[in-house]
């Protein structure tokens, strides 16, 4: 259960920090606001660091659904 633990909170992290960097936690005026002012270099990367973060937790979480899944079942 430990694992699950850690793992859970490392998932919990990185679905925050995509939320963060998408601009999915902000209000509607600002992120109007930070569209109109930000360059599309700047917008570039900010969605790489996106795909980053959900690259790298789909596999943590796929990996917590498999060991529940045992758990359940045996």
């Amino acid at each position: 259960m430990f694992v699950l633990k850690v793992s859970g909170t490392i998932v919990v992290a990185l679905l925050l920090l995509t939320g963060i960097f998408t601009g999915a936690l902000a209000g509607g005026d600002r992120i109007r606001s930070n569209y109109h002012t930000e360059s599309k270099s700047a917008a570039d990367e900010r969605i790489n660091w996106v795909k980053g973060f959900l690259i790298t937790a789909l596999p943590i979480l796929i990996f917590i659904i498999i060991v529940l899944i045992i758990d359940y079942f045996y």
